[in-house]
């Protein structure tokens, strides 16, 4: 596998050229329907040989690879490091296996309903579903929402949930809070907290769900001590039948960060923790970085003092924000598909800036209506790095915020960097 970065004057087939691959397979690979592609953008290139090209180290092929420099050296019988010519062709050994859980977000409407620009007509979540199976092992269902006195809404979930399970994907029934005050309101009650409890287990029972995922994203200081009592309340409760319990949580950098949220206490009551490790910079902030990985390596290093490496789940964005700038407070931006970004780069030929510090991409330009406009967003390249993590820092697995937003890359790389076993 090779994350090539184009250049200057490259096109498909020059690309296809140089490493000895199909550009029709470069262009499905990537998704693409065109061969206007841009300086700066990230393309997977599937081959298991590399050909060295002008000013290559085997430093710059194992950052473009994945494959250690030692793996090059050993695999090509290389005696001097500092001694590779252009031309010459190096095999590149598989990395070693990874075996992860992958837990990929699915919601019932499409992406365009929940707001986010996609440039496809919707996939039905059942061709999703079965699109993604053979490197999808759970799919939390999106969404059961938390209502007064710990009652939850409705959701048309019977075909999504039988299509899962017919490709061996365990789904789970996800049920969400956004509001402070409702939370605090059911939580302080153990009227409702039990009503709650007894919803959840009711419909992960009657629907034939594997279990729950939890993502209460309101949970303030004062309900703490509550919620983490809930966790252990309901793991409890679905244990009994042996039922999963989950959930979701915002990113902390150290113990100060979203207080409500005690790492440590919820732990134990979870087969995994999904740890939203994305939105730095979101719909309604200032223009930046929507997962920098220098932020995520705090989150990382702070989360395994407080949760078992093998429960945490890295939870990664498959989109971006389109800013109009200069930004001002109240402003809110557009989110997008890492896909449909790149196709608006390409469609205008915006060249793809990438910065070093946060391995994130981004462009800017002047629209239509002479706005200047900013997108940062995720790409095949930004992702490969946050995989690297998953791996270096042990953990359980990867997670997707969601899966009916393009990333054509998406099957491809994960079958290079990782093992998944179903569990059904």
């Amino acid at each position: 596998m090779i994350i090539y970065t184009v250049k200057q004057g490259d096109s498909l087939y020059s690309i296809g050229q140089k490493f000895r691959a199909s550009y029709q397979d470069i262009m499905r690979i990537n998704g693409l329907e065109n061969g206007n592609i841009v300086p700066g953008q990230s393309l997977l290139i599937q081959q298991n040989v590399y050909i060295v090209q002008q000013g290559d180290t085997l430093y710059k092929i194992s950052e473009m690879t994945n494959v250690s420099t030692q793996a090059l050296i050993d695999a090509n019988q290389i005696q001097n490091p500092n001694m590779i010519n252009p031309g010459m062709q190096l095999t590149l050994p598989n990395i070693p296996g990874y075996s992860a859980d992958s837990v990929g977000y699915e919601s019932i409407i499409t992406a365009d309903e929940m707001g986010y620009v996609t440039l496809r007509d919707p996939i039905p979540l059942e061709e999703e579903l079965t699109t993604f199976a053979p490197w999808l092992n759970y799919v939390p269902l999106f969404d059961y929402q938390l209502q007064e006195g710990g009652n939850l809404s409705d959701l048309d979930d019977e075909s999504a949930i039988r299509t899962a399970r017919e490709n061996r994907i365990a789904p789970l029934a996800t049920v969400t809070a956004f509001n402070a005050d409702m939370i605090h309101r059911v939580l302080s009650s153990a009227e409702n907290t039990q009503r709650l409890i007894d919803n959840i287990y009711q419909i992960v029972s009657s629907k034939n769900y594997s279990g729950v995922n939890i993502d209460f994203e309101a949970v303030t200081e004062r309900d703490r001590d509550s919620f983490s009592e809930f966790c252990r309340l309901l793991n409890d409760r679905m244990k009994t039948d042996g039922y999963l319990t989950t959930i979701a949580v915002l990113a902390k950098e150290s113990e100060a960060w979203h207080k409500g949220l005690d790492y440590q206490a919820i732990a134990p009551s979870m087969d995994f923790v999904f740890i939203m490790a994305y939105d730095w910079h979101w719909r309604f902030s200032q223009p930046g970085p929507i997962a920098p990985i220098n932020r995520v390596r705090i989150v990382l290093d702070f989360a395994i003092t407080q949760i078992p490496r093998n429960k945490i789940v890295l939870g990664t964005a498959l989109y971006g924000y389109d800013w109009t700038v200069p930004f001002t407070q109240g402003m809110s931006a557009r989110a997008l598909s890492s896909h449909a970004v790149t196709k608006i780069a390409m469609q205008y030929q915006i060249p793809i800036r990438y910065d070093v510090e946060s391995a994130s991409p981004w462009i800017e330009f002047v629209d239509e209506e002479n706005k200047r406009r900013i997108v940062w967003f995720e790409d095949v390249k930004s992702i490969n790095e946050k995989f690297k993590l998953v791996r270096e820092y042990g953990l359980g697995g990867v997670g997707f915020w969601q899966l009916r937003l393009e990333f054509p890359q998406l099957p491809t790389l994960m079958s290079e960097m990782f093992t998944v076993e179903h569990i059904l």
